[in-house]
């Protein structure tokens, strides 16, 4: 018998651990279910298994087909361990982004909206030194060609 505190269990305890585990089974339920501690679920199973690796699944939020701001999302893409998203921004670039920084609103373009705010920033900026009013790169074009 295999002594655990409060609870004295079967010969077949690191058996049965195993097979839950071998099933798919996440650590923390087999602790609950033996009412023990998961470090010692863990132990049980790099008995069987020592390279066995403890990775927390999370659950898969398929994005594809989306549309999130100026991006729309393509498909998903596995890096560093994260699954992230080739997106593409409506102004023709493809950037990849995880799900998190599309779902909670942390991207909204590949960076191009960021520039244009930029650049009219920019152009504020230069026509209160100049005294100039403001003038859109559309409208320098028009006022060089209409001389």
């Amino acid at each position: 018998m295999i002594d655990l505190p409060g609870r004295k269990l079967c010969d077949n305890f690191k058996d049965v651990v195993y097979q839950d585990f071998k099933n798919g089974m996440p650590i923390i339920r087999i602790a609950i279910k033996f009412a023990t501690y998961p470090e010692k679920i863990r132990n049980i199973v790099k008995e069987f298994e020592p390279a066995a690796t403890f990775k927390y699944k999370r659950k898969f939020i398929d994005e594809s087909g989306k549309q999130y701001g100026k991006l729309k999302v393509l498909h998903p893409v596995e890096e560093n361990y994260t699954t992230s998203f080739l997106c593409q921004c409506e102004c023709g670039n493809q950037k990849v982004f995880t799900g998190y920084q599309l779902r909670y609103g942390q991207t909204i373009s590949c960076g191009c909206y960021r520039r244009k705010i930029f650049e009219k920033a920019r152009l504020k900026r230069e026509s209160k030194k100049t005294g100039l009013g403001v003038l859109q790169p559309s409208e320098e074009s028009k006022n060089t060609t209409s001389n």
